[in-house]
């Protein structure tokens, strides 16, 4: 008997399959009019705010944008949010009938309304932007759109009834209208669009037209379908869609659907109805789902072509005995969502949604039409025959539901029970089916339909409690009166087996609940009060398990139900004490109440799956423990159960491995297979903020809310909003609705918080601080789907703020300080006393070192004054003596100036260096021969203290960067000191070398040596050693070290009494180891002051004859009328006390050179020589300044504004002859030059630009009437306006040559220029540079280039 049952489970699943097969496969070419398809409907009753659905549309962040005939609704798989039309209101919907719907790249809502024009969702995710007008002004306020497309351009196009298109560019905000042209379109409407692969757009307009954009493109591609005989004219293409294969798709009115050949333009039909308007000829909406199916909705439902194929198509149609058909005929609309489920919009009709999600669930109700309605909303009763049907019991009688073909047939009830009511189902190991009628009787169900009454009842117990498989094919039966009955199935005879009440010994009564033979033969009974009790019928041993307060026990001692796994786990539901599991036969229980996941501590049926879970029902909802690793899953009505209330023992499993139950409220088939591929985990989402319970609006005043919460990544709030609520949502597109959330606050929350049925977050009084709130959702049996985050920043009060903190410690810090002020005060007073007595004793020494700084330097300064004043007062009282002897005293006289000048220098240099105004000048020049002159310098001194000077440098210091005066005066105070203290016969010796691109100069002496108490001391200013000439002044070596410093150098002083001193001082000699503002911007200077103080030139200067003209600019008359003095035998000497006089001056006489001073009343030096360098007439005129400003920056300020050459004061006028002979002999130069060159080359003449201009000036006059032999200097003065001594002065000075001798200069030039160049003869070319007499021009030419004019002209070849 076991063999045939096993036979009959194995082969029935089989047997299923192929009848499944056959009934759902279509002959070839016709439609199936039904097939198992089933939608969920969602409508008004379930939020909704209108059953007409226009337009469907998914947005990126998953949520399903609906379209209907009263407002915009959204919807994230639970709950509806709707949009309206409120008049008169800003941002409201202007039309409630919203028919297109589309999304732009950026994730923007666009829809279009009938007569309302075109709309956008705005950021805040609550209110519209209404496009009214175009940018050029067209009201379009009440134009209807048909559909809505945004192109790779991003711009957003809305397809009209009668007005082509409403193009809006995202990226401008520019609005405007678009039409194709009138000749190849019409005034068709725009009725569909396709966004294609490629991001080009296709079109669906009226009259059958396809218009296709290409992307990037303003080419429109236009195509009709042509026109069939017997159809109607009328036929609009109302639906577009490109397949995954790459077919385009077009649904038309009327006309059924197409499949376009873009290649060849051709429209090919796939299927139409003849003559039959509308209805299945009117696609509305086309689709591909999952499994690349084309779904196309028309006016007659929908129409399925499997995988593409036209030839077998699928029809679903509205069906009123079937819940889980179409909800109407009309399809409006058709999307697939990113999980592969088909959402169907419908005329009044609601959503129609078909799961791509296999059902996991399965329910039955009492159902009014139909075949598959249960006869009363409770299951009570449940078992499975071996023919895989499913015996349903309910208090109205049993059903056989045949899972094969799905319909359910009443089973007969015997006449003589006057009952349908059914207590419990049994099925025996031969497949019969044992019925137990409350108050009725027992009746078996053979598999042969012959139905036999097992005589079981009596008056006092009409029915059986509950049946269990024997081992030995026999059933057991028990009856409420505790009698145990044995029935063979062969023989058809019950034997009473035994009364439990003697069995048992019991004192009272008990009631028998549940009964199961276990596979050791043990048959155990549960009871309702008296626990679980064990029975060995071959042993007679009881077992006998009640509850107790100690862990491992029972439960509880109300047993529900019993049952016993593949592993041989007995395990028993209690009423309360949730579910137990008998671990060994020592009495050792694990349990599982709620607190482990149960869905509720009442247990009413256990059954098992074929893939080892056991599936539990309790008062709460279903279970699902899985053995191996007790994982528990819980499920309730949300997730798709009938009701949370299961019967007791109704369950069973069937052949196919479902798992059925009874509910109070219908039939749950499981199908325990379909939980193993687990769908995506619901995505969480932020939905609203409140504050104080109070809703916060986006953009009010006060509020933290800029944009929609959803879209929102940071959320700060003061510290008034410290008490906010979050509410949230998750997006879950299935049949299950039961969504938990766990959320948590970083920084604030210890752990997660868990939610089952509670969509919000509250926080009261959050302190100020950062924070992040982070959100997750998941379904039964699904892991924690992906994270939501919200950075929460709540603002601390005023007094908590930073600067707040920053003024406490402000003040605490100035609480420490009069603290600590008093302290100090109290300390001065102690140590006023001591701080006096070391002022005074300060004072002392200060006015020691001062006394004997002024009495060493005015003895410095009175003796070379004495030396210069008493020859003075001699010359001056005495007659003259000797011109030798007068040589002699002014030589001593300019020796001591000298000394005093340059005690004075060392001073000044020492303050500026104090005072930070002394500032380095870096040039580049050879410094080689500028060390040699200056060591060169100190020979004569040497000589007259007969010490040898030793000189010796590196060759390679040629080319170096320094400070040619610092450099100077290092050298000087080095070698001076070293001569003051060398005895007669004594070395000097001075190396100068490289070493690590460095200047290291050495000076030694062999002279009496350094004390080494006194050698650390010897470079600081004002001190003198004790050894020292008591005529010092300690300044030298002290302005030493501080030049070599300020260069970045270094100096050391080694010495040894009685064998000599060394002093060695290292320079940098690269341009990059000085600061860049140190780098002069012209080379090497003329040498500077100290130079020619030191080697100053003796010769005399005389100018030529005749005399040069020299102008002489000083306010000082003395120092004016020695200077005059000194140039009057040679020049001609003009004398101007003042800048402008000397400027009328020179304008008047054109001097050969004028010496300036700088500082002058009225019109100072440099102004007085830009005045004369921008003058044409005078700009030739070199000019010498005089100053007593030395710095190198005023040096380049002279040169700047015009001067030749810059002579310091005090200087010898020895000096000044030599610079003013120089000057003009240069010039001298210059007009030879002149004589020598060309004229028509002459920018190779050395002038400056004003010369050079007054001569291009000049000549450019001479050449315009060169041809006239009367132009002579008369004119030229005229054209030139200057006078005659002017023009004459100004030429002379350039070329040394006169007005005429100039004109006929010119006239020579330009006659050479044409000999050479043109075939004239000497007499034309005479004549046409102004000669009258050819032979005098003859002369003149042989004159000037030392040839006749014929000669010079046979050289030209």
């Amino acid at each position: 008997m076991r063999t045939i049952g096993f036979l009959w489970r194995t082969t029935l699943p089989v047997l299923t399959l192929i009848l499944f097969i056959l009934w759902t496969t279509p002959s070839e070419g016709q439609p199936v009019s039904t097939h198992p398809i089933s939608f969920e409907h969602l409508g008004t009753n379930q939020g909704m705010s209108q059953s007409t659905v226009h337009a469907l549309h998914q947005d990126p962040d998953g949520f399903i944008w609906i379209a209907t005939r009263d407002g915009l609704n959204r919807y994230d798989g639970r709950t509806f949010q709707s949009y309206h039309r409120q008049p008169r209101k800003p941002g409201s919907l202007q039309s409630s009938d919203v028919t297109a719907l589309g999304g732009g790249k950026d994730g923007q809502l666009w829809l279009g309304t009938i007569n309302g024009g075109l709309h956008r969702l705005n950021a805040d995710g609550k209110t519209f932007a209404h496009f009214g007008k175009t940018s050029s002004g067209v009201d379009v306020s009440h134009w209807s759109i048909n559909c809505l497309a945004e192109d790779d351009r991003q711009r957003v196009w809305a397809g009209t009834t009668d007005y082509g298109w409403l193009v809006v560019d995202t990226r401008t905000g520019q609005v405007s209208q678009y039409r194709l042209d009138s000749s190849s379109v019409g005034n068709a409407s725009i009725l569909s669009v396709l966004t294609d692969k490629d991001h080009s757009l296709w079109f669906g307009m009226g009259n059958g037209i396809l218009a296709h954009l290409p992307k990037g493109q303003n080419q429109w591609e236009i195509f009709r379908m042509p026109a069939e005989p017997h159809t109607r004219t009328d036929f609009n293409i109302k639906a577009l869609l490109r397949d995954y294969r790459g077919n385009l798709w077009v649904g038309t009115k009327n006309r059924g659907l197409y499949r376009f050949i873009e290649g060849s333009g051709q429209f090919i039909k796939v299927f139409d109805e003849p003559g039959v308007f509308e209805k299945g000829n009117f696609i509305k909406s086309l689709t591909e789902d999952a499994q690349h199916s084309i779904w196309a909705g028309t006016d007659d439902g929908i129409r399925i072509l499997p995988n593409g194929d036209p030839t077998n198509w699928i029809g679903l149609h509205p069906d009123p005995v079937d819940e889980h058909s179409l909800s109407s005929h009309a399809i409006q609309c058709l999307l697939t969502d990113q999980l592969g489920n088909v959402w169907a919009g419908t005329w009044e009709g609601g959503l129609n949604v078909r799961y791509a999600e296999p059902n996991r669930f399965e329910i039955i109700k009492p159902n009014p039409a139909g075949t598959r309605r249960l006869l009363a909303p409770k299951v009570s009763a449940l078992t499975t025959d071996l023919q895989g049907d499913l015996w349903i019991g309910s208090v109205r009688g049993i059903l056989r539901f045949s899972g094969t073909s799905q319909s359910m047939v009443p089973v007969s009830v015997p006449s003589a029970f006057n009952t349908q009511d059914v207590y419990t189902l049994f099925t025996d190991y031969q497949g019969d089916v044992y019925a137990s009628y409350w108050n009725g009787g027992v009746v078996r169900y053979k598999r042969d339909g012959t139905i036999t009454i097992i005589p079981v009842s009596e008056q006092a117990a009409r029915h059986v409690l509950c049946f269990a498989q024997r081992g030995n094919g026999k059933v057991w039966m028990v009856r409420n009166d505790l009698k145990l009955y044995v029935y063979d199935p062969l023989t058809e005879k019950l034997e009473q087996a035994v009364n439990l009440f003697n069995l048992f010994k019991l004192k009272q009564n008990m009631t028998i609940t549940c009964l199961l033979e276990d596979k050791q033969g043990w048959l155990w009974f549960g009871t309702y009060t008296y626990g679980l009790v064990g029975w060995n019928p071959q042993t007679n041993q009881i077992i006998h398990y009640q509850a107790k307060a100690k862990a491992g026990s029972l439960s509880d001692d109300h047993i529900t139900c019993l049952y016993q796994d593949k592993s041989g786990k007995l395990w028993m539901g209690t009423n309360g004490g949730g579910l137990n599991c008998l671990l060994s036969t020592n009495g050792k229980f694990r349990l599982f109440t709620s607190q482990q996941g149960l869905s509720g501590d009442v247990v009413n049926s256990i059954t098992e799956d074929q893939l080892g879970n056991l599936w539990i029902g309790t008062t709460r909802g279903l279970t699902r423990l899985t053995i191996e690793n007790e994982h528990v899953v819980v499920f309730n009505e949300e997730d798709g159960l009938p009701s949370a209330e299961f019967t007791n023992l109704a369950c069973t499993r069937m052949p196919t491995g479902e798992v059925a139950f009874g509910t109070s409220q219908g039939l749950l088939i499981v199908h325990p297979e379909r939980f193993t591929d687990i769908p995506p985990s619901p995505r969480a989402y932020l939905e609203e903020l409140k504050l104080f319970n109070r809703p916060v609006g986006i953009g009010t005043a006060g509020d933290p809310l800029q944009r929609a919460l959803s879209k929102t990544s940071k959320l700060v709030l003061n510290p008034q909003q410290s008490v906010f609520t979050l509410t949230f949502g998750a997006l879950s597109y299935g049949r299950n609705r039961h969504v938990r959330f766990a959320y948590r606050l970083d920084n604030f929350d210890p752990d997660w918080n868990y939610l089952d049925n509670q969509e919000n977050a509250t926080y009261t009084n959050l302190p100020p601080g950062q924070y992040v709130f982070r959100l997750k959702a998941a379904q039964s049996g699904q892991p924690w789907g992906p994270e939501k985050q919200l950075e929460v920043i709540v603002q601390p009060p005023w007094f908590k703020t930073g600067w707040a903190v920053a003024l406490y410690l402000a003040i605490l810090l100035v609480i420490l300080g009069l603290i600590r002020q008093i302290v100090r005060i109290r300390e001065k007073l102690k140590a006023d006393i001591r701080i006096q007595e070391l002022k005074a004793d300060s004072i002392r020494q200060l006015e020691q070192v001062r006394t004997s700084f002024f009495t060493n330097v005015s003895h410095e300064l009175r003796t070379p004054l004495t030396l210069i004043i008493t020859p003075l007062e001699k010359l001056l009282t005495e007659e003259l003596p000797s011109p030798e002897r007068l040589q002699h005293q002014f030589r001593l006289m300019n020796r001591h100036a000298n000394r005093l000048l340059r005690l004075i220098s060392q001073l000044l240099d020492l303050s500026k260096i104090e005072s930070g105004s002394l500032r380095p000048q870096i040039s580049q020049g050879n410094l080689y021969q500028h060390l040699e002159n200056s060591i060169r310098s100190f020979e004569q001194l040497a000589e007259s203290k007969q010490v040898q000077l030793k000189l010796q440098i590196d060759p390679t210091l040629r080319q170096a960067w320094y400070d040619a005066d610092i450099t100077e005066k290092i050298i000087f105070n080095l070698l001076s000191n070293a001569l003051k203290y060398v005895p007669e016969g004594g070395l000097v010796s001075v190396e100068a070398a490289i070493c690590e691109n460095k200047l290291q100069l050495v000076v030694s002496d062999t002279g009496a040596g350094i004390a080494p108490d006194e050698l650390p001391r010897i470079f600081e200013r004002f001190y003198q050693g004790k050894a020292s000439n008591p005529l010092g002044t300690g300044v030298g070596l002290a302005l030493t070290r501080e030049l070599t410093e300020l260069l970045g150098g270094t100096i050391f002083a080694f010495s040894t009494q009685g064998i000599g001193s060394q002093f060695v001082v290292t320079l940098p000699i690269v341009s990059t180891d000085f600061p860049s503002e140190w780098i002069a911007s012209f080379p090497d200077e003329p040498p500077n002051q100290a130079t020619q103080q030191l080697t100053p030139s003796a010769e005399n200067f005389t100018g030529g004859s005749p005399k040069s003209i020299l102008l002489i600019a000083e306010d000082d008359p003395d120092l004016r009328g020695y200077l005059a003095d000194c140039f009057t035998d040679s020049y001609i000497v003009l004398q101007a006390s003042d800048g402008q006089q000397a400027l009328d001056l020179t304008l008047q006489h054109l001097p050969d050179l004028v010496i300036t001073d700088w500082m002058m009343p009225g019109m100072e030096g440099p102004e007085l020589c830009q005045h004369l360098k921008a003058d044409e007439k005078t700009s030739h005129i070199p000019l010498v300044l005089l100053t007593a400003r030395s710095s190198q920056s005023h040096q380049l300020s002279g040169v700047n504004a015009g001067a030749d050459d810059y002579i310091t004061k005090p200087f010898t006028a020895a000096l000044l002859k030599s610079r003013v002979h120089n000057l003009i002999e240069n010039r001298q130069r210059l007009r030879r030059a002149f004589s020598q060159e060309v004229w028509l080359r002459p920018s190779n003449v050395k002038v400056t630009s004003l010369d050079e201009v007054f001569l291009q000036r000049a000549t450019a006059l001479i050449e315009e009437h060169i041809d006239e032999p009367n132009f002579d200097a008369e004119q030229l003065q005229e054209g030139l306006n200057m006078s005659q001594m002017q023009l004459y002065r100004k030429l002379k000075s350039l070329t040394d040559l006169s007005a005429r001798d100039f004109i006929r200069y010119i006239r020579i030039q330009r006659a050479a220029q044409l000999l050479k160049e043109s075939q004239f003869t000497v007499s034309e070319v005479a004549y046409q540079v102004g000669f009258n007499d050819p032979g005098y021009f003859s002369r003149c030419f042989k004159k000037q280039f030392g040839k006749t004019p014929n000669e010079y002209a046979s050289e030209k070849v």
